[in-house]
């Protein structure tokens, strides 16, 4: 916008800004969406009978309250006594994506919970949802939300 503004100008282009931010928004909500449905499909067809199963069901529950930690599939296969390889099948099987990447989306949907609810800083959200480098943190949550973590706390806390 230059000054002078022209009110009928000014009118449109918010109007625009506001569908643009709408339409990534709902970008947003469909992306988290579709992760969910994609993780509970797949808890769902765990079946608990199968002992590997039920293993695995307690993997991705230790998964969940461990996020943050540093664990590497071999370890975590390990400490429920699953074939590593197993586990990876499972993966693919379950969630049409590998461990490494289950685990990254999780972290972002941690990462995007903690920036909207909370004031600590950008660096801390990183750290706390397990990535050890910012920029990274900040890469890959662009490339998953479609903007930097400071502009999707900026824009949902409107």
């Amino acid at each position: 916008c230059l000054k002078p503004l022209d009110k009928d100008n000014t009118g449109s282009i918010l109007m625009e800004l506001k569908e643009v931010l709408d339409a990534k928004r709902q970008q947003k909500e469909r992306k988290e969406e579709a992760f969910r449905s994609v993780q509970q499909a797949g808890i769902q067809q765990i079946r608990t009978e199968d002992v590997h199963n039920y293993k695995f069901k307690k993997m991705l529950q230790y998964i969940d309250e461990h996020y943050a930690e540093t664990m590497s599939l071999a370890e975590l296969a390990n400490k429920f006594e699953i074939n590593a390889s197993f586990a990876s099948r499972l993966f693919s099987q379950y969630f049409g994506m590998g461990y490494s990447q289950y685990l990254t989306n999780l972290r972002l949907q941690k990462a995007a919970k903690l920036l909207q609810t909370t004031r600590i800083p950008l660096q801390a959200v990183a750290y706390t949802v397990g990535f050890n480098d910012y920029a990274y943190f900040s890469r890959t949550f662009k490339r998953y939300y479609g903007e930097s973590p400071y502009d999707y706390r900026c824009r949902e806390n409107m």
